[in-house]
């Protein structure tokens, strides 16, 4: 487990990358705008412990190859002000519809190399994300586009969806 300092408390920015964290106490940093934990092993409960609720300012959020499988409907409750949201190369089906529902400042969102079905989009995945401009879902599991799949996403700019098994019959 990794404990800040309470001596941080006016921290902006804090990058963690490539380390062995599992678990982050982040009771002392509320003044975050960005934080970076990619490529740890973190652990899918993650979501469930301390860690968001503290960062109601973050605007962007790093969680690339973290060995995550699943984040529960409640995981970004506190993140209203993110921005930006990275969750490549994790194992993320994100059957759980619900998972974005509080993100509505969202702009950028990248969930290449995981492992998403069209199914799971259909149902509204993205629905929540009335702000989203850029979505990533490259190399995913994605067999079919349908015209109810991004309907919601008003502002989308930019949509890669290279290198899913997409069939056009």
């Amino acid at each position: 487990m990794f404990k800040m300092s309470e001596k941080l408390v006016n921290l902006e920015s804090l990058s963690l990358e490539k380390n062995q964290l599992e678990y982050f106490d982040s009771s002392s940093l509320e003044k975050l705008d960005s934080l970076n934990l990619n490529c740890n092993p973190l652990k899918s409960n993650i979501f469930n412990s301390s860690l968001l609720p503290c960062f109601q300012n973050l605007i962007e959020l790093k969680l690339v190859n973290c060995k995550l499988a699943e984040i529960n409907s409640e995981a970004f409750f506190h993140l209203s002000s993110l921005n930006y949201l990275f969750l490549s190369n994790n194992k993320l089906k994100l059957e759980n519809t619900d998972v974005f529902r509080y993100l509505i400042n969202l702009k950028y969102l990248c969930l290449e190399y995981n492992e998403l079905e069209y199914l799971t989009i259909e149902q509204g995945l993205f629905s929540p994300l009335k702000s989203l401009e850029n979505l990533d879902l490259f190399h995913n599991k994605i067999s079919k586009i349908t015209k109810n799949m991004f309907k919601d996403l008003l502002n989308l700019r930019q949509l890669f969806i290279s290198n899913n098994p997409i069939d056009f019959k």
